[in-house]
This record gives C-alpha cells, structure tokens and sequence, in this order.
C-alpha cells in the first residue's frame, strides 16, 4: 500500500511539473453530439485526420472543405457516422427547419459527395453508395484544445 501511495503521489509530481514547466500533457477529448431531445442539431470538436470541426447539417448548401478530397470526404462521413451511432438519433436537423435521415460530405460538385444515413432497421449510421442529397454537412474548422 505504501508503495502504491508513493507511486501515485510520483506521476502526480511528474504531471504538476510538466504542465509547471509548459510541457503538454495529454488531456481527453470529447466529440459532443448537441441534440434537442428529438434529433442530433450538431457536433461539436469532431476530429477529422487531425484537424478540429464543428458540423451542422444544412439544406442545399455548399462545402468545399473536402472538395477533392475523397480519402478525406470519407473519413469525415465515417467520423460523423461514429458520433451519432453513439446516440439515440436516426435523424438530423437541418439548420432552419426539418430532420433528415442522410447527408453529404461534399467531395466534388454541389450535391455530390460522400452519402450517408441511417436507412438501416436499426438506425445505424453508415456510408451508402455514391449518390446526391440536398441536406448537406457543413464544416466550420475550430481551433484543437488547449491541453
């Protein structure tokens, strides 16, 4: 037991003076699904090869933050998917008015993209054959945590 004690009161020693001295010591992320008791209106800090993004979801709009970029389209749709499997909601609100059951990470045209939806008995999220919708999401880049 007393072994145990000292060891614990070393790491926090190790941590208090890492963070004293300005080194950054890894701190837990949290991707937040916002949601209005009914449907999922957005996520906030979802990660996305590294980089920080809010997402809503928005009815014929247009976002070039993965026109080009199919590897990165998908992995966008793949993270947004795994947020919302972690929930209740099998729908979207758009931003404005109404609820969707699918979306688009736009890669290339407007309306064109990476789709995917909860079509699925259970309502799981999942990526679904190239195709066009109109309910679009939107990324707004944010900065990482600070640690």
């Amino acid at each position: 037991m007393k072994f145990r004690t000292s060891y614990i009161a070393a790491v926090l020693s190790l941590v208090f003076v890492a963070t004293a001295c300005g080194v950054a010591v890894p701190q837990a992320h949290a991707t937040v699904v916002l949601d209005n008791g009914v449907v999922a209106t957005a996520i906030d800090d979802l990660i996305v090869n590294g980089v920080h993004y809010n997402v809503q979801w928005v009815l014929e709009a247009s976002d070039n933050t993965f026109v080009g970029n199919v590897s990165g389209a998908t992995a966008a749709a793949n993270a947004i998917n795994a947020a919302l499997n972690g929930t209740p909601f099998a729908f979207v609100a758009l931003q404005g008015d109404g609820s969707i059951d699918q979306f688009l990470v736009q890669d290339g045209a407007q309306f064109s993209g990476v789709r995917a939806s909860s079509f699925d008995i259970a309502g799981n999220w999942q990526i679904l054959p190239s195709g066009a919708t109109a309910s679009v999401a939107v990324f707004t880049q944010v900065a990482s945590p600070v640690p």
